[in-house]
């Protein structure tokens, strides 16, 4: 799993207005999509975790709703 060029997770966020967290374990994909959510001006509405999913499901239990993927 992995948000690679933050599609379809970016473009989802815009559309839906929802808050989104785009999941990225690799280190330099991690701070290219943190400019592309800078450069956009959507930091209030999307972030990056750069961790593995698993991390992220044991330390944010039953917070996310839905998880999307191409």
């Amino acid at each position: 799993m992995g948000s690679g060029a933050g599609y379809p997770g970016i473009p989802i966020a815009i559309s839906t207005g929802f808050k989104t967290t785009l999941v990225e374990t690799v280190g330099k994909k991690a701070d290219c999509l943190e400019s592309f959510i800078q450069e956009l001006g959507l930091q209030a509405q999307i972030s990056v975790s750069n961790k593995r999913i698993e991390e992220l499901a044991v330390e944010k239990p039953n917070f996310f709703s839905v998880a999307t993927a191409r």
